[in-house]
């Protein structure tokens, strides 16, 4: 057996590149299950059907001469993985893994680790699924179902952005198409109450201020077009989330209120509007309104894994519609985090999943920095919502703008910086 060392650097690998694998030294059934989903995914469609299916894999396994019986059950968790079953899965999932961008053509295969660390980690698996349960006291179940939540990607919502907001100065929500659903259908208003309950209790721990920005993009003047409906129609379901907690009443409706005016922003792009007459054009930006809405997305992200996670590795129109991110933004840099990260600026992705008993969830995944253009457009978006809130910011060593220089970039671009009221007012 390899040391510890040695194994455990090689599963931070596949962890790496396999988002939300569970950790074979504690769940080595959902571990192989983790890794099979996404293969079977990257495999992409042949003919209409899975490239990866099942009787496929039966018969690459046969040709190994590594045969699994009852395959299927065993894939879907429905029948306990046997030692010798779970070395061959890994040793086969690890050896034969889809390179990223090949599930819409031929699949070329290459190893995810080199051959020493694949053969360490599928006898590692194979022991840990010899060993017998830890309390042997309580009968496991027949068949073994697994938890949905060990193979879904990321980190659920409320954890992710509790854990985030502690460590920042500001917080940045970017909706291009659709507004931040906590979970799924019918969480809509009870979610995003909950949600800034989840922020005023931080602040209300720690008593550091910090704006509340969301970024939109109101859309063009023409109602002919299918994508300014889809961004109006955007912009009305976060006016809905604010009325909603003017509406219902509940013992923390008014502190809960009160709070969110002095913490809230909504930048707004709006190029059409009779206001752009009253724009002193000030300095012109070193970016362009599509780095703040995101509305494009950027060649980074489309090649991440952790984005076609979230958003499907065929990147479906549908899918992509429904996509938002949050920016936190940290003048020190200095992260509370065991991870290796670096700048002001920390992107990350969220989506919604349906897990096995129906019921959906949000999870969030973190995505990679971008370009100079866009941390600058975000800084700007955070001074200048700071300013309009009167809300001290942290200093940042990159962005050497005041707080009127950045509103006025904002609007050259056709933004507008509002609070609640003006927001519900205006829209």
């Amino acid at each position: 057996m390899p040391d510890q060392e040695f194994l455990g650097n090689a599963v931070i690998r596949i962890q790496a590149q396999v988002p939300g694998v569970a950790d074979p030294a504690e769940q080595p059934a959902q571990f192989l299950l983790g890794l099979h989903k996404l293969w079977k995914e990257r495999g992409g469609k042949s003919a209409g059907k899975p490239r990866h299916s099942d009787r496929y894999l039966e018969d690459q396994l046969r040709n190994q001469r590594t045969p699994v019986r009852s395959l299927t059950p065993k894939l879907v968790g429905k029948t306990r993985i046997g030692p010798a079953d779970g070395r061959a899965l890994a040793r086969y999932f690890l050896s034969n893994w889809p390179e990223a961008g090949s599930e819409n053509g031929d699949v070329r295969y290459e190893p995810l680790l080199p051959q020493a660390e694949i053969d360490a980690v599928a006898d590692f698996v194979e022991s840990q699924l010899e060993l017998p349960p830890l309390m042997p006291s309580i009968k496991t179940p027949e068949p073994i179902d697994p938890q949905p939540d060990d193979l879904l990607p990321g980190e659920s919502n409320a954890r992710l952005i509790e854990r985030l907001f502690r460590d920042c100065d500001a917080l940045v929500t970017v909706s291009p198409e659709h507004v931040f659903v906590a979970s799924g259908p019918k969480t809509e208003l009870i979610g995003f109450r909950d949600l800034i309950d989840l922020l005023h209790r931080v602040e209300e721990t720690d008593g550091k201020a910090r704006p509340l920005i969301w970024v939109l993009d109101l859309g063009g003047s023409k109602l002919d077009d299918l994508a300014t409906r889809r961004y109006y129609l955007n912009v009305q379901q976060l006016i809905i989330r604010f009325k909603a907690l003017t509406h219902f009443w509940d013992p923390d409706s008014e502190a809960r209120l009160e709070w969110l005016k002095s913490r809230a922003a909504i930048v707004l792009f709006d190029a059409h509007g009779v206001w752009r007459k009253r724009v002193n054009i000030a300095k012109l930006p070193h970016f362009q309104a599509h780095h703040c809405s995101l509305i494009t997305t950027a060649p980074e992200w489309m090649s991440s894994s952790n984005f076609r996670a979230l958003y499907g590795y065929d990147l479906e129109v549908e899918r992509m519609q429904q996509r938002v991110f949050q920016v936190f933004y940290n003048a020190s840099a200095e992260w509370d985090t065991t991870t290796d990260v670096e700048g002001e600026l920390r992107y990350f992705g969220y989506g919604s999943f349906r897990k096995s008993t129906g019921d959906m969830v949000g999870r969030g995944l973190e995505l990679p920095a971008l370009p100079l253009r866009y941390s600058d457009a975000f800084g700007t978006v955070c001074v200048a919502a700071a300013n309009a809130l009167n809300i001290t910011l942290a200093p940042s060593s990159s962005i050497a703008c005041s707080g009127e220089e950045a509103k006025g970039q904002l609007e050259y671009l056709g933004y507008r910086i509002l609070n609640i009221d003006e927001f519900l007012a205006n829209y």
